[in-house]
């Protein structure tokens, strides 16, 4: 076992050159951290300046205002097409809701939204009507006063970035802590293939105990275990079960070669 736990440190690394992209990115992601706020707070409008004080609120522009949803969320959800619309001097209704085609609505004392959107699909599998489970409200009142503009979204977009910094060495030790439990799974093969490795060494007549065929049978894996990964590192495809015919070979080629009562 301190063997295969030492070994298992050096798949984790073939492992981890496979998964190199989702590691880059999240790199890549660290690095580009100033411009993602700058890209999602420019999401905002820059005419828009939302109001909240005492429960109500109020806006700078004609109503009612429209958030569109982007065209790459719009092919996706055809009957919502607005994120948001502030419309604070009509009152709510549902049917109302229905027409204004947003997730949400923020009225006067009240934001509306959905609580789960689904699209539903005719009997041919295409996109037809949307389908709402529930609408839920959250008082302004509940929501203390505050002045939502452009700058609002970026600074508090940028209270986040510390942590984000912080928390993305930690996840990509995490990751890499993730993908060493994954090789420690092949215990649970080897268990397995240990059963294999008995049967070959009954039939040659070798008296291995189920122990004995578990360590012979992890020894005889490094190579299969190795080479596997290498291939994954560099993009090569690996038939199925290829690998424990490969592990099984080894060992009957070793036991073939050694005295009929071998000693481990």
């Amino acid at each position: 076992m301190s063997y295969f736990l030492k070994f298992a440190v050096v798949l984790t690394v073939l492992l981890a050159i496979q998964s190199s992209s989702f590691l880059v990115g999240i790199v890549s992601f660290e690095r580009n951290l100033p411009q993602l706020v700058n890209q999602l707070s420019d999401n905002f409008p820059a005419e828009l300046t939302v109001t909240i004080k005492g429960g109500h609120a109020s806006v700078n522009v004609p109503q009612p205002y429209f958030i569109p949803v982007t065209p790459v969320s719009h092919e996706g959800t055809p009957n919502l097409k607005h994120y948001l619309v502030i419309d604070t001097q009509t009152p709510y209704s549902s049917d109302q809701f229905t027409k204004y085609q947003s997730y949400a609505w923020l009225t006067k004392d009240t934001l509306f939204y959905y609580g789960n959107y689904s699209q539903m699909t005719d009997g041919r599998g295409d996109s037809a009507a949307g389908s709402v489970g529930d609408i839920r409200a959250v008082p302004l009142s509940n929501v203390s006063d505050m002045t939502i503009n452009r700058d609002w979204v970026r600074g508090v977009l940028a209270k986040f970035e510390p942590w984000v910094r912080w928390l993305t060495p930690e996840f990509a030790a995490l990751v890499l802590v993730f993908l060493y439990l994954i090789v420690l799974t092949k215990l649970i093969y080897l268990s397995l293939l240990a059963v294999g490795v008995w049967l070959i060494g009954a039939l040659m007549r070798k008296g291995y105990t189920y122990g004995i065929s578990y360590r012979v049978g992890l020894y005889a894996a490094s190579l299969g275990f190795l080479l596997s990964e290498v291939a994954g590192a560099v993009r090569l495809h690996v038939p199925e079960f290829s690998v424990t015919a490969l592990i099984l070979f080894i060992v009957l080629v070793n036991l073939m070669a050694q005295p009929k009562k071998a000693r481990i």
